[in-house]
């Protein structure tokens, strides 16, 4: 365990705003909070603006490698580096910008610390406001961080950067398999709300097996229990995450209708946000035991009728989605779908055999973005204990005993800046 510890801010330079409205013709790139890819860390598509239309908010000069922390919602850990391209630009004052001193601390370094559990944390711990919560940039600087010695802080990175790049392609590859099926869906059946190849129109309710029905409301936990809990959080981009398990124990009387067989449709009935309402995955438990909770719908399908990889396909597409969206309604708090209004939605229904050749079509697709044997789930969770490991100092402990020479010189240099004391064990 790192022993030196140091607050954020002592180890950052000082950053200055400007106002962009005093150049009214200047343009100028605008970063703000829904720039920031939260899953991936990156800013995408920050807005050109002329310094006229700057908003009152623009007004964080940032430099590459800059690291910019939201003090909105920190919960979402909404954090990015600045990259070279957007040197000089103007970011939000809803943003803490963090400036490293090379000096003291690597900038991927510092940028690491801003994802693990412990800073974010801490800025939840003191956050304020009900209907805003938000921290300030103080206690975002108040932050202590483990500081190994540079050369440590750049091993550590170097690993870091290794298994992030790991996880970045597979999302990629994820997503590439994602943007393919629509395009692949459209080319076989057609735009489902169109119908341009007159396939006949089926009601939802007439392809069914069984009744839609809902899953348990029986509280769920994290290590007990012998059914696996299916949720909404187990559901990513139309593909299964057991990332974060839950378990329940299901009486008896309640097996047949809250358990989960292979081919269910698993699909998000009643949820806060409308862009997560509908969401889906077809399940196949094998021989596990696999039960699903209240904000699900579970849809089995008459296997002569209609694929359920197929049902989910269509449901995903933009066109398909609107198919969906108008039998949805929304009640004081959230979105919902009944078994009835599921039921009601109407589709263009190719016959079985064609869906059958479009679900193998889909698998060879993802077979392809599939190849690594280890899932993206658990890349992320290998990087997320890489993280804790690295800032605990177990990542580098035999690189640090082959180089403990050089070492306790660079830790004696850097407790002298700082004017502490300390170590690492």
């Amino acid at each position: 365990m790192y022993k030196l510890k140091a607050k954020i801010g002592d180890l950052c330079q000082p950053t200055r705003q400007r106002d962009p409205r005093h150049n009214p013709e200047d343009s100028f790139f605008y970063i703000d909070i829904s720039t920031v890819d939260k899953d991936n860390k990156c800013i995408t598509s920050p807005s050109e603006l002329l310094g006229e239309e700057a908003p009152s908010r623009a007004r964080k000069e940032v430099k590459a490698d800059d690291i910019l922390v939201s003090t909105v919602r920190p919960n979402l850990n909404a954090v990015a580096q600045v990259p070279q391209e957007l040197d000089g630009e103007i970011a939000s004052t809803g943003f803490c910008v963090l400036r490293p001193d090379q000096k003291q601390i690597n900038h991927r370094y510092l940028f690491y610390w801003t994802l693990t559990s412990d800073f974010i944390d801490h800025l939840v711990s003191n956050v304020r406001g009900a209907n805003y919560p938000a921290v300030t940039d103080n206690i975002v600087k108040e932050t202590l961080i483990p500081l190994p010695p540079l050369s440590e802080q750049r091993r550590i990175v170097e690993l870091l950067d290794q298994a992030d790049a790991l996880r970045k392609k597979r999302a990629e590859a994820d997503a590439k398999a994602q943007r393919i099926l629509p395009a692949l869906f459209i080319k076989m059946f057609g735009d489902p709300v169109t119908n341009p190849k007159g396939w006949d129109i089926a009601l939802m309710g007439d392809l069914l097996e069984i009744k839609p029905n809902y899953g348990t409301m029986i509280s769920p936990s994290t290590d007990n229990g012998e059914w696996l809990d299916l949720r909404v959080a187990n559901i990513q981009n139309g593909l299964l995450d057991l990332s974060d398990k839950k378990y329940v124990d299901l009486p008896e009387e309640v097996v047949q209708r809250h358990s989960v067989k292979d081919g269910d449709l698993l699909l998000a009935r009643a949820i806060g946000s409308i862009d997560h309402l509908g969401k889906c995955i077809v399940a196949y438990p094998g021989e596990q035991k696999w039960a699903f909770d209240s904000h699900l719908m579970r849809v089995r399908f008459k296997k002569e009728l209609a694929h359920p990889e197929f049902i989910r396909s269509l449901l995903m597409i933009p066109s398909g989605r609107q198919l969906f969206l108008q039998n949805t309604r929304k009640s004081a708090v959230q979105f919902n779908i009944n078994s009835k209004e599921f039921s009601a939605i109407a589709i263009p229904l190719p016959p079985i055999d064609k869906q059958k050749v479009f679900v193998d079509k889909v698998k060879e697709i993802e077979n392809l973005a599939h190849q690594s044997s280890v899932s993206g789930s658990s890349l992320e969770t290998l990087f997320q204990t890489l993280l804790h490991r690295a800032f605990s100092g177990d990542l580098t402990a035999e690189w640090r005993k082959a180089h403990m020479a050089e070492l306790l010189q660079e830790m004696e240099h850097q407790a002298r800046v700082l004017g502490l004391k300390g170590g690492v064990e």
